[in-house]
């Protein structure tokens, strides 16, 4: 996972001063690259805590490791072809068909057909996301509640306490988590130890999540950032990945049903 992949699914959890330091980065990785710490922060008008902060916060080991990661980037950069468009509109449907793309070429056929055989095959199934990434969860279960099949959404981590009381072999728990963190461990371990079938939908391949899944997909995550005038920029949101996976996972489920 590269730096920007790093950023996009940490994206909400990211400080003022943390995407100050990305913003300034993006526009300037020489100033990290080609600096100690200690010159980088004042170049970028942060602290040497601050840069570590934000490496450790994305995933890397340390500022060596974050240093390496955004030289690669910054080369990566500079070999792939530039748009010219400058339409917001027209930024966006072409980086949302370029992960439309690369989402077909990366599914499996024969992974989403055994799911599918799973949800339509069993009656205690609980959908599964905390914050935004509970809309995802909300929308398949409307999307198999159209189809007569009845799911339930968990969205609330006290909700999710108490599942983790309460679960048997048989139910089927389907998790979307962009970063695959460890707000959900205790209902991972509470499935672990009962045998019941664990679906994770997440961005970050790690074997801590690996550990848990009976079935595992990582979806493409979203890298695209539009700036404005005075030189913000706005995320564009990974969850709208999990929204399609909700409809496909839907689609191949009423192929299963009686």
């Amino acid at each position: 996972m590269d730096f920007k992949e790093r950023i996009s699914v940490n994206f909400t959890n990211l400080t003022k001063t943390d995407k100050k330091i990305y913003n300034c980065l993006l526009e300037h990785p020489d100033y990290l690259i080609n600096h100690n710490v200690q010159d980088a922060a004042q170049l970028i008008e942060t602290s040497p805590a601050a840069l570590v902060r934000l490496a450790k916060k994305i995933g890397y080991k340390g500022l060596p490791d974050l240093k390496i990661g955004l030289e690669e980037s910054s080369q990566k950069n500079q070999k792939e072809p530039k748009r010219q468009s400058k339409k917001i509109m027209s930024k966006v449907l072409n980086n949302y068909r370029d992960n439309i793309a690369l989402l077909e070429s990366q599914l499996d056929e024969g992974q989403l057909h055994r799911i599918a055989k799973k949800l339509a095959s069993s009656d205690l199934i609980k959908v599964l996301g905390i914050g935004s990434s509970g809309l995802s969860a909300e929308q398949l279960v409307y999307s198999l509640l159209y189809q007569d099949k009845y799911t339930e959404s968990i969205t609330s981590k006290t909700k999710m306490y108490y599942l983790s009381r309460t679960l048997t072999k048989e139910h089927v728990l389907l998790f979307y988590t962009v970063t695959g963190n460890k707000d959900f461990e205790e209902l991972f371990e509470a499935a672990k130890a009962v045998g019941c079938q664990v679906i994770i939908v997440t961005m970050v391949d790690s074997p801590y999540i690996r550990q848990y899944a009976t079935e595992l997909i990582v979806l493409p995550s979203n890298v695209m950032q539009l700036r404005n005038p005075s030189g913000n920029f706005y995320q564009l949101d990974n969850r709208s990945l999990f929204l399609i996976l909700s409809e496909i996972l839907a689609a191949y489920v009423n192929q299963n049903l009686k």
